[in-house]
């Protein structure tokens, strides 16, 4: 896979002629990739290589191909993603129910879809309309060619980025392309289904493109406002600046597509969501949300609690909240934003308790989830190594032990203390996790016995513990 030209978006004009536009609209390409039946086409089905889509028989040996795909491109139409629900039957193809895509995998070359005629962007402007899904480049692209109007590709900033020419005025312009990064009001999310419409038209002899990300006009400071001598406008010259024609669309590299039109009339958007003021707040531990600041109406709303902490209750204009009767609580949280004014969503985290089993012992959960925080061990980062540190409430790696350091017998009274001290000044028997316990046995082959106390004095570097009636016995002592 050539990664310079990931998920790059052009217009080509390489043949010479002009037709004639007729004064209703008309749609050159209508692509929608599905499934159907006109004699003589083959239409969309699952695992069909793009080159043979459309492709019309019309004689004996005589075959049509609208799409062009190079040996060994690898692009195919399959089932449309989970991701295209969000669409909502709002691509451009109207009333169409989707549920198959392109899905691109041109491996270095070049794959182009023909349009029925040579059309004359100058006579009439043109309109490109699709449904697309980027895949960040990871390289800047190299644009070559004089027969490209535009091209378009998202860098690995998460950034729309337009190659054209950068214009000056009406007379001068700079001849080779210039890039224009596009920071829109959110990155562009290779998870998330865009449409992307373009418009070419010329204007005293010079070729424009604009564009449109979900119905968002783009500007730049490499454009041109309403053909006129001024920038930051929405008017991106053409690499091609003085051929009006247009019979390709052409994609380099991966990405996924859906309902490609060229037509002569300028497309109808649905109403823009309103972009939303979104005040988040958490409540017991850090919560990290996505998207963060600013959202659309309609926009997944993603919470995450940091590690040892889970997400109890969400409340807010969320199309499902977690309230009321709560599900099992989790890490992550999602739900669409139904707001259409500025908000605020309140997410309650809790630090994780219960039983928790490492290594088939059953552990505090909660005594175990403070000990990982303070010593920044994520829920991945605790094993069976660090238990003996956990249980003595020392860092990670101290590898503290504890020790019998003397055994006072008690004849008239009938005790024994036993003094414990550990290895490790950092081990505070005050501040345990887990609980010391004395062990005895009158023969070695036999099994240990937990033995009752008549007390335990704990202090910061050792511990006392007291016993009745012990005799002639092995001692150990253990914190489990």
């Amino acid at each position: 896979m050539n990664l310079t030209l990931k998920q790059l978006f052009k217009f080509g004009a390489v043949c010479v002629g002009v037709c004639a536009l007729s004064a209703s609209a008309v749609d050159y390409v209508s692509d929608s990739f599905e499934a159907g039946t006109v004699p003589g086409t083959i239409l969309g089905s699952v695992d069909l290589p793009i080159g043979e889509y459309k492709q019309v028989t019309v004689g004996p040996q005589e075959v049509i191909t609208n799409w062009f795909a190079a040996s060994g491109d690898a692009s195919k139409l399959v089932l449309t993603n989970a991701a295209y629900a969000a669409i909502n039957g709002e691509g451009p193809i109207s009333n169409e129910t989707s549920t198959l895509m392109l899905q691109l995998e041109t491996e270095g070359n070049t794959l182009s879809r023909a349009v029925t005629d040579v059309l004359d962007a100058f006579t009439t402007p043109v309109y490109i309309d699709t449904l697309i899904q980027f895949t960040p480049s990871e390289d800047e692209p190299v644009i070559d060619g004089t027969d490209v109007k535009v091209a378009l590709y998202v860098n690995a900033a998460s950034n729309l980025v337009v190659v054209s020419k950068k214009f000056i005025d009406l007379v001068e312009y700079f001849t080779e392309p210039a890039t224009s990064t596009i920071t829109l009001s959110n990155p562009i999310d290779p998870e998330k289904w865009y449409r992307l419409t373009m418009k070419v038209s010329g204007y005293e002899g010079f070729g424009f493109t604009e564009i449109w990300v979900d119905g968002q006009l783009i500007t730049h400071a490499n454009a041109t406002d309403a053909i006129a001598s001024a920038y930051n406008g929405s008017f991106f010259l053409n690499i091609d600046d003085g051929l009006s024609d247009i019979n390709l669309i052409s994609f380099q590299g991966t990405g996924s597509l859906d309902e490609l039109v060229v037509s002569d009339q300028m497309p109808v958007f649905p109403d823009a969501p309103s972009i939303i003021v979104l005040t988040l707040v958490a409540e017991g531990g850090n919560v990290l949300f996505s998207p963060a600041g600013t959202a659309n109406s309609g926009d997944l709303v993603t919470m995450t609690a940091d590690d040892w902490f889970r997400i109890v209750s969400v409340t807010g204009p969320i199309n499902e909240d977690l309230s009321g009767d709560l599900p099992a609580p989790n890490r992550e949280f999602s739900s669409v934003l139904t707001a259409t004014a500025d908000c605020s969503v309140t997410v309650t985290v809790a630090q994780v308790s219960g039983p928790h089993e490492i290594g088939g012992t059953t552990f505090d959960l909660a005594k175990l989830s403070t000990w990982a925080i303070a010593n920044t061990l994520g829920e991945g980062d605790v094993g069976a190594s660090d238990i003996d540190d956990y249980l003595l409430n020392v860092p990670p790696t101290t590898d503290a032990t504890i020790e019998i350091t003397s055994i006072v017998v008690d004849k008239g009274a009938g005790t024994t203390t036993i003094t414990v001290g550990a290895s490790d000044p950092l081990v505070d028997f005050t501040e345990l996790n887990g609980t010391l316990y004395v062990y005895t046995t009158t023969d070695l082959g036999v099994a240990f016995t937990l033995r009752a106390t008549q007390s335990i004095d704990l202090v910061a570097g050792e511990a006392e513990v007291v016993i009745s009636g012990l005799t002639n016995e092995f001692i150990k002592a253990i914190v489990e």
